[in-house]
């Protein structure tokens, strides 16, 4: 392979290191727009201001699955700094600043900051420390749990793990679409579900026993784990990521002569 890369516009492709689960239903609706955010090409469309809420109440759902038990003020204080670190964030971007404030941007805020203040308190009370811990029967438990296929090419954070009632449970928390069965941005929250699964038995060689994608505000959404079906998502996801690569490298080659 020569240092030349394909370019779009001016934009200069590069072979994808690596695909995260969360990212692999956007990946095969338009593998370009994977290549284009892989090459650290500007964004050229801000998200809804909504969507920046989402990722705040994401966060903080990270932050309490981690906590031993968080109040109703403490959840209300975390709340509070994650949205001013997105807003910082957002100040940074030309496209993002139009969506500062969020809590003038975003037409019902202050209900979702209430259902997400809840939900973080209900999500906290387990007295397990944030990261990877050995669960009683083998493979990780915790918070924010690193799985990664054995060659390397498909990798990222499990938000919880646990073990509860004998069962072993991966669980994601989602907002907005994701957190509603039947829409589209659901079952691409459910595939992601089921390639940690996959990455998950791949690592530890024990099969959890269901997934779970939980919501803000209402109970959680629970699958149960059916291997194949996991092994098959996961082995259309390396196909995808080289065949992806493929072409970066074969065009590569073709501009370079």
């Amino acid at each position: 392979m020569t240092d030349h890369q394909p370019a779009f516009g001016n934009v200069s492709f590069a072979p994808l290191k690596r695909v995260a689960p969360s990212r692999y239903g956007n990946f095969v609706e338009c593998p370009l727009r994977e290549l284009f955010r892989g090459s650290g090409a500007p964004q050229l469309l801000a998200p809804a201001a909504a969507a920046h809420l989402g990722t705040v109440v994401h966060r903080l759902l990270e932050v309490a699955a981690g906590a031993e038990a968080l109040s109703v003020d403490e959840a209300a204080a975390s709340f509070e700094q994650l949205v001013s670190e997105e807003e910082r964030r957002l100040a940074a971007s030309a496209t993002g600043r139009g969506a500062i404030p969020l809590s003038r941007t975003v037409p019902d805020f202050e209900v979702r900051k209430r259902r997400a203040i809840h939900a973080a308190v209900a999500a906290s009370g387990r007295t397990r420390s944030k990261g990877a811990s050995g669960g009683s029967s083998g493979g990780a438990v915790g918070s924010e749990i690193w799985v990664e296929s054995l060659d390397g090419t498909i990798g990222g954070y499990v938000d919880d793990v646990q073990r509860r009632d004998g069962l072993l449970v991966l669980r994601d928390f989602k907002s907005g679409a994701a957190a509603r069965k039947g829409s589209d941005a659901y079952a691409k929250a459910l595939l992601q579900l089921l390639i940690y699964a996959a990455l998950y038995a791949e690592i530890w060689q024990i099969w959890p026993d269901q997934v779970e994608i939980v919501p803000v505000d209402g109970l959680a959404h629970v699958e149960e784990v059916v291997p194949d079906e996991c092994t098959a998502v996961l082995r259309s996801a390396k196909e995808l990521f080289r065949s992806t690569n493929d072409v970066v490298v074969r065009e590569s080659s073709a501009d370079a002569i």
